[in-house]
């Protein structure tokens, strides 16, 4: 509940700090990998990550064993509650004051609802203002110095506009005097998985995993704009259509969708805001079914079992749902390794994964 109970509470309960919401959302994501891969024994081809989540994917799939002492170097380094955050120690050293107006913190961020390029002309006269993060073709984060972006935000006023609750100054060269302290953080003890291939937002396509390049990868995605539509064509482009999300809420389900449009591919997610849990994971284990993924399902079927015989009640409907299967062959990388290519069949026609 500590860990990861801010994902469930309303906005007007208390908030946690940016670093808390790192931890937590990193916390589920672990959580579902486990049930993913050793559950339902589920074998993914690739792994990319947006954010935080690419930090995440890599403790995920046991590429770094050290969580522990990764969340006490970063706190011991003060990184977010210091450097990155609280008083923004970086931007403040970089920019030499704390903004256009006194005693205010140096860092803003909002969500912008419009086009790039629309976002890209309303800042282009402004020093202090940075495009960090492109979640979809419409969906635009812009981050800095909080005056100047106030004068954007009025400027694209009549655009829909959020203003962000998770204030860090990341995704910006703006903290670019801050690379080397942050590599030696993320300069970790490596066991590489030559079976999968992981992609870095930061090169914009996959690498080999050694223990300096995994530091380069998340160093340089941390100082510049995440481009996730950039990312998600170019893992459709490799042959992947089928996108299993981990973290909090699903909202890289949506972007996904987003961003490869009528381009044939399922993308689901296993936390839903405002649903079941336990709801959310069974539903999206159908999906998955449905369009032909391969797993094993003895152990999901004996945990409900268990849940019917100790009288705990599903949460689910129990109601007929259909979802899509695919519509034709898809081709599927088999390693970063090989250049061979697996075609999926369509789904076969198979019993319920629910039925006794």
């Amino acid at each position: 509940e500590s860990a990861i109970g801010f994902l469930y509470k309303n906005a007007n309960e208390e908030k946690m700090e940016p670093e808390e919401k790192i931890w937590g959302s990193a916390f589920l994501s672990l959580i579902h990998a486990e049930y993913i891969l050793e559950m339902l024994k589920i074998k993914p081809h690739a792994v990319l990550g947006f954010c935080s989540g690419e930090t995440h994917a890599i403790l995920a799939h046991g590429i770094w064993k050290d969580l522990g002492a990764l969340r006490e170097d970063i706190q011991k380094k003060e990184v977010f509650s210091h450097e990155l955050g609280g008083d923004f120690q970086v931007i403040s050293n970089r920019w030499g004051l704390f903004s256009e107006e006194q005693n205010t913190l140096p860092w803003q961020s909002y969500r912008v609802f419009a086009p790039k390029d629309v976002v890209l002309d309303a800042i282009v006269h402004e020093r202090r203002v940075f495009l960090t993060i492109i979640n979809a073709p419409t969906d635009i984060v812009i981050s800095g110095d909080p005056v100047a972006c106030l004068r954007v935000v009025q400027a694209l006023k009549q655009k829909s506009i959020r203003t962000l609750d998770f204030n860090i100054s990341v995704h910006t060269p703006e903290i670019k005097d801050y690379w080397e302290p942050y590599w030696q953080i993320h300069s970790r003890e490596t066991y590489p998985n030559l079976n999968i291939r992981f992609y870095s937002a930061y090169l914009g396509d996959t690498y080999v995993l050694t223990q300096e390049k995994i530091a380069d990868a998340l160093t340089g995605q941390i100082m510049n704009c995440v481009d996730f539509p950039n990312l998600i064509e170019k893992a459709w482009e490799d042959g992947i259509r089928v996108f299993i999300e981990h973290g909090p809420h699903s909202a890289c389900s949506k972007w996904i969708h987003q961003i490869l449009g009528d381009k044939e591919h399922v993308a689901v997610g296993l936390d839903y805001y405002g649903e079941s849990s336990l709801n959310r994971v069974l539903m999206t284990t159908a999906q998955l079914f449905a369009v032909g993924v391969p797993m094993e399902l003895e152990e999901l079927r004996s945990r409900l079992n268990e849940l019917e015989l100790n009288s705990t009640p599903l949460l689910f409907s129990k109601t007929s749902k259909r979802f899509p299967a695919h519509l034709a062959t898809i081709p599927q990388k088999l390693s970063l390794f090989q250049s061979q290519v697996k075609y999926l069949l369509l789904a076969p026609v198979l019993p319920s994964p629910f039925d006794p």
